[in-house]
């Protein structure tokens, strides 16, 4: 296969190493910040802080690039660089948030290079200075120009820029190593007596953009033809030259030139360390750099663009998918003209060198941002211990992803808090609505891995300890069957739990379990669904029994035998025969033996909207079942649904000398539950069915405790309850176990 771009069968070209990751790498690493800007912050900061800042600039990259590695040997590569590994591994939403962030800041890039090559040119020519603004937009359109001719075009021409960059770095290295004074480097070493501390992140934010054209190569892996070889290969080989190149020319630099000439006429020292006849070479050093590191990113931003589009994340992006011949994202690339154009207007407003070093900040928290995403993607990968998490990158460790983000963020607020907020909030934004789209995603990400690895560690722990009172949280069954016809149901156990526990939905379907395995995946794959949709925070089950009973008893006792088992099974009311319809009370009694709380739920009249007052009854016969209606009904109220309630506590009394032991008990009661709560006294010898329909009727909820029935006791209970319970409300008939404390 030809280095230079032969076309694939798919349609693109597949580049090599050398031509697709290091080149163009390197021509985006060195450049710029190079030619421009090392030499002023060398001769602002002092030798000594320069090299830090240049160290934790390739240290960063350096850790990156170490993650990228991990990721991209452990999956197939596709276009979109850096959103593809992070939409891959940390999900849909934080790859398009990144990956429209990442489009942008690349198209910034674009001008940051532009502004650069302009500004070389103002510097060698001081005539064409009226014309800045004329010459930077002509030459952002000859990029656009290039760029829109595809790929094999650029690739191709980047290898005469290489030369001629290579050739210029050769030059000016050897000319400041012949007119290096031991004296001039140690008068440099230290920062000069102007320098204020308080800038040294002022000078990093400078010095960064060095460090972040590696990410170039990484954009092009759907032009590779094979990326988990050369992405990593490409990009470790060009921040290591890139970074000889750097700390050769700020050590020889500063050993050539006193500090203020590095920080009056930083080019110009390019310059001066050659013999007139080769000082033509830093010019076309400078030239070559900024354009091919200009048309490396126009190459590049695009396909990041293109990438976003095709996975659908954004309706409005889905123009930008198509490809033209060889797959170009020529749309993407008309695109990024366009934006690059309108900054560049702006920009070229600005006195020649300040538009630069305003647009390199930008560049900084931008790239910071997605670097740290670049790393926390390879960190979730290796720390959630997943199976697939087999790279064949070996120098990778979850300790360094973890440092690649220690730095990306500490640096990015050191620099400045304020932008760093404005990004981060761009990205939350971004998150949040891509999340509110409800994206399904095919192809499993890693916080799966991530959630089991937490999942299991919780357990684990949860395993070893002790149950105790305190610790009570509701993990409720509900047997909604069909949720679509017992949305009753599912509201109310989501209600009970309220954020505090877990709930299962559970359907049973009744046959023969060996030919309703494609049925109940159906089943399970609709409950799903109606819990995404409808936004329920429960779990789906679905049992395949031979009849309703046991498979009833089959999910309670496997449930029973799991680390987070259920206390609480909620089953419906039948309101066209009193009872539970077809189930039978041995159920009831199945559920008590598991150490379940009971709650059988008869919908009524109530409607349950925010705005409405509402108010829960609780009919008090003792701490038996009344500790568990006092608790359910507190976490109602924690539920946006039922904030506007009131909990009532009744108890009845035959007599009026039993009252103020009554009244006394349940001030003692209310204030040890440390609830708001009101309760009253009833005296009244009519029959207790009239007292709580007359007393209840205007209630939203009624709770009432119950004593388990026997199959012989069964009709007579069931008919019994149903005359306790008033028409217009709620009603849920509790059954506790003893072990809920509400004192706790």
């Amino acid at each position: 296969m030809r280095e230079s771009g032969q076309r694939s069968q798919a349609g693109g070209y597949r580049f090599g190493t050398f031509s697709g990751v290091y080149v163009p790498c390197l021509l985006s690493i060195l450049g710029v910040v190079l030619y421009l800007r090392m030499n002023y912050v060398t001769g602002m900061a002092g030798l000594g802080l320069t090299l830090i800042m240049m160290i934790i600039a390739i240290s960063i990259a350096l850790l990156t690039i170490l993650s990228v590695c991990a990721v991209v040997t452990n999956m197939e590569i596709r276009g979109g660089g850096a959103y593809f590994l992070i939409s891959r591994v940390l999900g849909p939403e934080s790859g398009g948030a990144i990956g429209l962030t990442l489009y942008l800041a690349q198209s910034v890039s674009v001008v940051f290079y532009i502004l650069g090559f302009t500004e070389a040119l103002v510097l060698d020519f001081p005539g064409l200075a009226p014309w800045f603004r004329e010459i930077t937009l002509g030459t952002g359109i000859a990029v656009l120009f290039i760029t829109w001719l595809g790929a094999d075009w650029s690739i191709r021409g980047q290898y005469v820029i290489f030369g001629l960059l290579a050739g210029s770095i050769l030059f000016f290295l050897g000319g400041a190593l012949f007119r290096f004074t031991p004296d001039i480097f140690l008068s440099n070493l230290m920062p000069p007596a102007s320098y204020d501390g308080r800038h040294f992140w002022t000078y990093f934010a400078i010095l960064f953009p060095a460090a972040t054209g590696f990410l170039v190569g990484l954009n092009m892996s759907g032009d590779l033809a094979d990326p988990a070889r050369s992405i990593p290969r490409g990009m470790l080989f060009a921040i290591g030259s890139a970074a000889a190149v750097y700390l050769l020319t700020i050590c020889l630099f500063a050993g050539a030139f006193p500090g203020t000439t590095l920080t009056e006429e930083p080019y110009r020292c390019f310059h001066d360390v050659l013999p007139a006849y080769l000082r033509w070479t830093v010019s076309v050093g400078i030239i070559a750099a900024s354009i091919s590191s200009a048309l490396g990113t126009h190459l590049s931003a695009p396909r990041v663009l293109q990438a976003v589009a095709r996975d659908d994340l954004l309706p409005s992006l889905r123009y930008f998918a198509k490809g033209h011949a060889n797959d170009e994202p020529r749309r993407a690339t008309l695109l990024t003209g366009i934006i690059a154009g309108s900054i560049l207007a702006w920009a070229s407003l600005s006195r020649v060198g300040e538009s630069l070093n305003q647009v390199a900040g930008l560049l900084t928290q931008f790239f910071l941002s997605t670097y740290f995403l670049l790393n926390l993607a390879a960190f979730v990968e290796s720390y959630a211990k997943s199976p697939s998490f087999r790279p064949r990158f070996r120098f990778f460790h979850w300790g360094t992803a973890l440092a690649g983000c220690l730095l990306c963020a500490g640096a990015s607020v050191l620099i400045n808090p304020w932008g760093t907020a404005v990004v981060v909030v761009i990205l939350v934004l971004l998150h949040r609505y891509l999340r509110s789209r409800g994206l399904e995603t095919v192809y499993g990400d890693a916080r799966r891995g991530l959630y089991y690895r937490n999942l299991r560690t919780s357990l684990l722990a949860l395993a070893e300890r002790p149950d105790a009172p305190r610790n009570w949280r509701p993990v409720c069954l509900v047997f909604s069957g069909y949720p679509e016809s017992r949305l009753h149901l599912v509201s109310y156990g989501c209600w009970f739990e309220a954020g505090a526990g877990l709930v299962y939905l559970v359907r049973v379907l009744e046959g023969d379990p060996d030919h309703l395995q494609e049925r109940r995946g159906n089943a399970e794959n609709q409950l799903r669904q109606f819990c995404r949709e409808r936004r329920v925070p429960a779990f789906p089950i679905v049992m395949a029994a031979p009849d309703l009973d046991s498979g009833i008893r089959a999910v309670m006792q496997t449930m029973a035998s799991t680390p987070a088992a259920p206390n609480l099974v909620l089953f419906g009311w039948s309101t066209r025969q009193p009872g539970m319809g077809s189930l039978r009370p041995g159920i009831l009694r199945f559920a008590r033996g598991l150490d379940m709380g009971v709650l059988l739920l008869r919908p009524g009249r109530s409607e349950i909207r925010p705005e409405i007052p509402k108010r829960i009854d609780i009919w008090w016969r003792g701490l038996k079942n009344g500790a568990l209606m006092l608790l359910l009904a507190h976490l109602l109220t924690w539920n946006w649904e039922w904030k506007r309630s009131r909990i009532r506590v009744l108890r009845v009394v035959s007599d009026t000398a039993e009252v103020p032991e009554a009244q006394a008990d349940l001030e003692s009661l209310i204030h040890r539950a440390r609830m708001d709560v009101d309760f009253t006294v009833i005296v009244s010898r009519d029959p207790i069915a009239e007292i709580i329909h007359r007393e209840s009727a205007d209630a939203t909820l009624v709770m009432l405790g119950f004593e388990l029935p026997t199959e012989e006791t069964f009709t007579e209970w069931a008919r019994h309850q149903a005359s306790l319970m008033p028409a217009g409300p709620d009603v849920v008939l509790v059954h506790g176990t003893g072990r809920e404390d509400v004192f706790s």
